[in-house]
């Protein structure tokens, strides 16, 4: 995988960037098949977990049909923070950006008017 990674130099047909497409066209059930190989190669072990403990769990315990929900809902809580974490603090960071693209502007100005003055002093000298 890592030679792949740091030799770009193979040549490719566009079918490998067409991926979103053929998901897109697939609607929920290609979305759903792609958080599904994705939970499986990132989180190996969520999968061993569900597959192995879980799934037995709910086959013979009485309420054991509440633990896979529950494992579910217990494991995308903290996705779901990071992602409006990430998506608040993107925000604020775009405005952020927007405050310093202006002070940037000011500055550039000042710092360019100091420039021109000093020249203009060491010049009369």
């Amino acid at each position: 995988m890592l030679y792949r990674v740091f030799h770009h130099h193979e040549h490719h047909g566009d079918e490998c960037h067409d991926c979103g497409k053929t998901i897109n066209r697939s609607g929920p059930a290609g979305a759903f098949i792609l958080g599904l190989m994705l939970a499986f190669a990132f989180c190996p072990e969520s999968a061993i977990i569900y597959f192995g403990m879980m799934m037995p769990l709910a086959a013979t315990h009485s309420l054991g049909a509440l633990a896979p929900p529950a494992f579910a809902l217990a494991s995308a809580i903290p996705v779901v923070l990071i992602v409006y974490l990430m998506a608040t603090a993107s925000r604020h960071t775009m405005t952020l950006s927007l405050k310093f693209r202006h002070f940037q502007k000011i500055a550039n100005a000042l710092i360019g008017t100091a420039f021109i003055v000093t020249a203009i002093i060491l010049l009369i000298r």
